[in-house]
């Protein structure tokens, strides 16, 4: 499904603040998994993540999707391909439009888009049935500008977005971060409940060793542009926060960062 080989990203290379984001990073994704990637600030996961979005261009190495070499493809055309998610609530919904308009642009994804009408009768009453099932109320709130709502109902509606059109990869960036602990396990359920009804394959980005302990069936750790440690399988199933840190300590031979990594613990 997605494989990428030797990648590697400098910025402000050959300057007194260069830094090395991915460091030969070569990672093999198969059709419906559901990966979480966990590291320190700096560790390079959002970075990870843009390069394979093409919104971070690679100094060396390759990407393919589908068995396709993506590398030099434009973010436009790999868009609709890829489903995404940011950790701002305002960043992957358009706030001056309504709840209906920003579904039905999500809806034309990857899809030749004339000049007809995007919000008809048929579509509304899909809309309202998809949106049910975030027991939010926004079925009766379909003619609502997005940007009333709160950043979990935004983040619920970004969700339905980027999974409408059912993209071949969910890239999710600390999606559930900037959300209060309630809403935060709502909107964590029904990303769940989604990836897993349609085995979307999924690369979620977090903070939280909980978190990432908790779902998906392969954890990632990264450390200042590698990957040091891939586990998946039972001892996944098995994996306890201790195990995670003691793993940490045995690759890197040092202690983690105080950052939020440890302070969701």
């Amino acid at each position: 499904m997605l494989k990428l080989k030797n990648v590697t990203k400098v910025f402000l290379k050959n300057t007194p603040d260069e830094v090395t984001a991915l460091s030969n990073v070569s990672l093999t994704v198969k059709e419906g998994d559901f990966i979480t990637i966990i590291g320190s600030n700096g560790a390079g996961k959002t970075t990870l993540l843009k390069a394979i979005m093409g919104f971070c261009s690679i100094d060396s190495g390759s990407i393919e999707l589908m068995g396709k070499d993506i590398t030099r493809t434009p973010p436009h055309q790999r868009a609709k391909y890829m489903g995404r998610i940011a950790q701002d609530p305002g960043a992957s919904v358009c706030a001056v439009m309504t709840i209906e308009e920003n579904l039905a642009m999500a809806a034309l994804r990857g899809r030749r888009r004339g000049l007809r009408i995007a919000v008809n009768s048929r579509n509304r009453a899909y809309f309202k049935e998809i949106l049910r099932r975030l027991e939010l109320g926004l079925e009766d709130r379909l003619s609502t500008r997005v940007g009333t709502l709160s950043g979990g109902q935004r983040q619920a509606l970004a969700l339905l977005m980027a999974t409408l059109a059912k993209p071949k990869l969910l890239l999710l960036d600390e999606h559930i971060a900037s959300l209060d602990p309630k809403t935060a396990e709502q909107v964590m359920q029904l990303t769940n409940d989604l990836v897993t009804k349609e085995r979307l394959t999924t690369l979620m980005v977090t903070h939280n060793m909980k978190e990432a302990i908790r779902w998906g069936e392969r954890l990632i750790m990264m450390h200042e542009g590698r990957i040091i440690l891939d586990i998946s399988g039972e001892e996944k199933r098995c994996l306890e926060v201790g195990d995670l840190t003691e793993k940490f300590h045995k690759v890197c031979e040092q202690e983690f960062a105080v950052d939020r990594m440890l302070l969701s613990v």
